[in-house]
């Protein structure tokens, strides 16, 4: 048998072995679904619900929904954890979590139906027409469902076997694309760029080219960082019974504030400022005489034990003009920048990546990590390092004009004339208001932004990422084209950097 052959049977017997582990399990969770004893009233408004959503295209994608459990979503960290339910305490706190979750994806989805759509729903549920009622409605089934198949002896095993986050990346679409040949050619110009960025970061800030006018912008109100309180704050923080730090919104808020970074921005033009996101004559629009960014907090692993971070998303108008590769131009751009807290409440990571999940980099703290050896020849990014002054001093970050990457880190006072920035949570992306009061997310069921299309999708197919350098919604950020990774890895850091002490 020729090698091709070979290849070609191996991924018949491969999705045909997959196509079978789903049907079983499906099979499962429907045996389960009919010994619980559900109510038919809670299970028909998720079912009706759900359908209406789905009809009218507003799935929220940020989380990921458990087959089999309406009122229950996941994301890669909660997913992580599911192995980690030693206890009945550390159980019911996870599907909390989950719950949550769901909770607030609903809301969403709910905030964002039509007007038509809210209509139907009245007759079908007999409800009055009312988001509200709906997200109540939504909270109370949800806990009759819960409390159903909690009387469940499998219910444990069950639902952590049916708790799944999806792969952004498409095996058929690598395989049907030659993914072993052209991987070869894409690896060679990825470890290339990794040149250009290690050169661009260790150059004196003076010897970059500036090709409009440097502008900075901070945030409002600016709040030093209070380290002495931080450290307080961790130490006596409440863990659950899942090890995670639970902090009070306003100490959160707090932290947010303090440790949002100053950007210095390279202004060519108008798309090389970042603004707010808004909706203007039924498309996305960025206003930026409003500058904003949106922030959001995730969780992650640092040692191998539960540890906070604070994203930071903003956003251009466009990536164009000639600094920019011109298959990368297009309508809309912006970066995520992410601060990762030790368990003490003291930043030991940043990282940045394009809201399309391209060009991610890491900047450590070099005196306490180093990377590990790469187990391939496309390893982690370390662009460059944490400055040591931060978080004393203001992060500050320097983007070039047209492509917008990061090309310098420093921590410094920040300037008294600097503009300013509002700190804005992300959700409002998620369910942005139009003129007339009717919210739209800016993203679509797949979590992809609408309007933000490339033409790298022809000529990277076969890395099967869909949709390819379009801009993504938070949890859809695959990192790699050649391999696999993602930005919600929550063993990213732990992965890729051996702690020193």
């Amino acid at each position: 048998m020729k090698r091709s052959q070979k290849i070609s049977a191996l991924i018949f017997w491969l999705l045909t072995a997959s196509l079978f582990s789903t049907g079983c399990q499906t099979l499962v969770i429907q045996h389960f679904q009919a010994r619980t004893n559900r109510s038919a009233i809670a299970e028909d408004f998720f079912r009706k619900l759900d359908e209406s959503v789905k009809l009218t295209r507003v799935q929220e994608a940020s989380v990921y929904r458990i087959s089999g459990f309406p009122y229950l979503r996941t994301d890669r960290f909660l997913l992580s954890l599911k192995d980690r339910l030693g206890s009945d305490d550390a159980f019911t706190f996870w599907v909390a979590g989950l719950r949550q979750l769901d909770q607030k994806a609903r809301t969403h989805e709910i905030h964002n139906l039509p007007p038509s759509a809210l209509k139907a729903l009245k007759n079908q549920l007999n409800l009055p027409a009312d988001p509200q009622l709906l997200i109540q409605k939504t909270f109370q089934y949800a806990q009759a469902l819960q409390e159903a198949d909690a009387r469940q002896t499998q219910f444990k095993e069950i639902l952590r076997s049916a708790t799944k986050a999806p792969d952004e990346y498409s095996e058929v679409a690598r395989w049907l694309g030659f993914y072993p040949v052209f991987s070869l050619v894409v690896k060679k110009a990825t470890l290339k760029a990794y040149r250009q960025v290690r050169a661009i970061h260790a150059s004196p800030v003076s010897q970059l080219p500036v090709y409009g006018k440097l502008e900075t912008f901070g945030p409002t109100p600016f709040i030093a960082f209070p380290l002495a309180q931080v450290v307080g704050w961790f130490s006596d923080a409440n863990r659950n019974p899942l090890d995670i730090p639970q902090l009070s919104e306003e100490q959160m808020k707090t932290l947010i504030y303090s440790l949002a970074p100053t950007i210095v921005q390279d202004a060519q033009t108008d798309y090389d400022r970042i603004g707010k996101v808004i909706w203007q004559d039924g498309r996305i629009q960025i206003d930026t005489a409003q500058p904003t960014i949106y922030y959001y907090t995730t969780y992650t692993f640092i040692r191998g034990r539960p540890s906070l971070q604070l994203n930071y998303s903003f956003w251009y108008k466009g990536r164009y003009g000639p600094h920019a590769p011109w298959m990368e131009r297009g309508p809309l751009d912006g970066l995520t920048v992410r601060v990762t807290l030790d368990q003490d409440g003291i930043p030991i990571f940043l990282d940045v990546v394009n809201n399309c999940g391209c060009y991610h980099f890491f900047a450590p703290k070099t005196q306490r990590v180093i990377p590990r050896p790469a187990k391939a020849t496309v390893g982690p990014l370390v662009a460059t390092e944490l400055p040591e002054n931060f978080p004393n001093d203001s992060l500050q970050l320097r983007i070039g004009a047209g492509w917008h990457q990061v090309q310098h880190l420093d921590a410094a006072a920040l300037p008294p004339k600097s503009q300013t920035y509002n700190l804005v949570p992300y959700e409002e992306l998620e369910e942005l208001p139009h003129s007339d009061g009717r919210r739209e997310s800016v993203f679509n069921s797949k979590g992809i932004m609408k309007g933000s299309n490339r033409i790298e999708p022809l000529f990277f197919f076969s890395m099967g990422i869909a949709k390819v350098g379009s801009m993504r919604q938070r949890g859809h950020h695959p990192l790699k084209l050649v391999g696999k990774d993602y930005f919600t890895n929550p063993f990213l850091f732990d992965q890729n950097f051996i702690y020193k002490k």
